[in-house]
C-alpha cells in the first residue's frame, strides 16, 4: 500500500516504501560488507533512517528563485546536516545547454541526498562553446576545484549526468576506498535495465583517493561516448574493481532532451589512450581560472563580468601545434549556469600522438566570478 509524504523541495508525491521512519533491514544487509562507519558523538545514523524509498520523479520545471526558497538548507552550493555526517561528498555535474533539465535535476536530486544525511556540495561545470562536449575534462576540473575547497575536505566524488535522476533515496551517494561504485544500474531508457554489460556512466562514485590514483578521466574524449569506459579501465588499472552493492535500488529516470551524436573517433581514442593513463588526465589538465562566485544551490560560475574586471590566473601553458597559447576572445550570454569552460578543439591526429602528456593540443578556460 502506497503512502503519501510531503518532502522538502517536492510537491506531494507517492512513495512505494511503507515505513520511512524505521530502519531499512534490506539496506543494512546490503551495506554490511561495504563500509564501516565508526560511532562518534552526534554521528548520523548508518545506514541512514527516515528514507522514503522509490518515488515517482517530479519533472516540473521550477524557477531558480522558487528552488532556492524550497531548498533553504543549501548554503553557497553546500549542505551540512545537523548530525556528524559519515562522509563528505562532492557531486560533479558536467553540463552544457541544459537549463530546464538542470532545474529538474535540483528538484529531484537535492531532497534525496538531503534525506541521506550527507554533507555534500554541488559543482556544476559548464562547457561554454559549440565544440564537441568533453565530459571527462569537465569532471577533472570539477574534482580539482572540489579539492581546492579545503574547508570541506571531501571523502567522496560522485560524477553525475544532469539528465540522470535517481528514483530511490536508498541508492546512497557514498564511497569506499577499496572499490568504485556504479549507481545507475537500472535505467528508464532501457526499461530499467543496464544499457550494456559493464556500463559505468550516468552516476558513479569514487573516493578522492581513487580519483587521484587513477589520474581521473582522460582529457582526450571530445564528443559523446567511451570516456566512462576508459574511466572504468583506469580504475581497474589502478587496482579498484567496480561494484553495484545497491543495484536493487538503482532505478534512474531520464529527462527528455535531444540526444547527442556519438563521436566517430571514440573507439580510436579509447584504443590510443589506454596505456597513457598515468601520463594523461589530471596531471595534464590545463586551463585558465578567470573569475569565481558561489550560488545557493551550487558552486556557480558565469561569464557576465566585464573583461577589465577579470582577475586572471594562469596555469602553465601547454604547447599547441601553432605555438599560439593566447586564449581566443569569446562572447557568451549571461545565464544562471555555472563553470563555463572553453576548450580549443584539437586536431584528432595531433591529440593521439605518442606522448599525450607533451603533445596534447588543446587549452581550456574556466570562467568564474567572485
Amino acid at each position: 500500500m502506497d503512502k503519501t509524504f510531503q518532502v522538502p523541495g517536492r510537491f506531494v508525491i507517492q512513495s512505494t516504501y511503507q515505513n520511512p521512519e524505521h530502519e531499512d533491514l534490506d539496506l543494512k544487509e546490503l551495506l554490511k560488507d561495504q563500509i564501516s562507519i565508526p560511532e562518534k558523538a552526534n554521528s548520523c545514523k548508518w545506514p541512514p533512517i527516515g528514507l522514503y524509498g522509490r518515488e515517482v520523479l517530479n519533472k516540473t520545471v521550477i524557477p531558480y528563485e522558487d528552488l532556492a526558497r524550497i531548498f533553504f538548507f543549501m548554503r553557497k552550493g553546500h549542505h551540512i546536516p545537523s548530525c556528524r555526517p559519515y562522509q563528505k561528498v562532492a557531486i560533479i555535474v558536467p553540463y552544457r545547454n541544459r537549463e530546464q533539465q538542470l532545474k529538474i535535476f535540483f528538484n529531484n536530486v537535492l531532497p534525496r541526498i538531503y534525506r541521506q544525511k550527507q554533507e555534500f556540495g554541488i559543482y556544476l561545470v559548464e562547457q561554454a562553446d559549440d565544440y564537441p562536449f568533453n565530459r571527462g575534462m569537465l569532471s577533472n576540473i570539477g574534482y580539482e576545484h572540489a579539492m581546492q575547497d579545503d574547508m570541506y575536505s571531501y571523502d567522496c566524488i560522485v560524477i553525475h549526468d544532469v539528465d540522470m535522476l535517481p528514483e530511490d533515496d536508498r541508492n546512497l551517494y557514498f564511497c569506499n576506498d577499496k572499490v568504485a561504485y556504479h549507481l545507475a544500474g537500472k535505467m528508464e531508457r532501457k526499461n530499467y535495465s543496464m544499457i550494456y554489460p559493464g556500463f559505468f556512466g550516468g552516476i558513479s562514485s569514487v573516493s578522492t583517493k581513487q580519483y587521484k590514483m587513477c589520474n581521473g578521466f582522460s582529457n582526450a574524449f571530445f564528443g559523446w561516448g567511451a570516456e566512462d569506459d576508459d574511466f572504468k579501465r583506469r580504475l581497474n588499472n589502478a587496482g579498484f574493481p567496480i561494484s553495484r552493492p545497491l543495484e536493487k535500488f538503482s532505478h534512474c529516470g531520464d529527462v527528455e532532451h535531444i540526444k547527442a551524436e556519438p563521436s566517430k573517433q571514440r573507439f580510436k581514442v579509447y584504443r590510443k589512450v589506454g596505456r597513457k593513463w598515468k601520463f594523461e588526465g589530471l596531471n595534464s589538465l590545463q586551463y585558465q581560472l578567470i573569475q569565481k562566485e558561489r550560488k545557493q544551490l551550487r558552486l556557480s560560475d558565469k561569464m557576465d563580468a566585464p573583461e577589465a574586471e577579470c582577475n586572471l590566473h594562469s596555469s602553465p601553458s601547454m604547447e599547441s601545434k601553432s605555438g599560439d597559447n593566447t586564449p581566443k576572445e569569446t562572447k557568451t550570454k549571461s545565464s544562471n549556469s555555472c563553470v563555463k569552460c572553453i576548450p580549443r578543439y584539437p586536431n584528432i591526429g595531433d591529440l593521439l600522438r605518442v606522448d599525450l602528456m607533451r603533445d596534447n593540443n588543446f587549452k581550456l578556460q574556466l570562467i568564474q566570478t567572485k
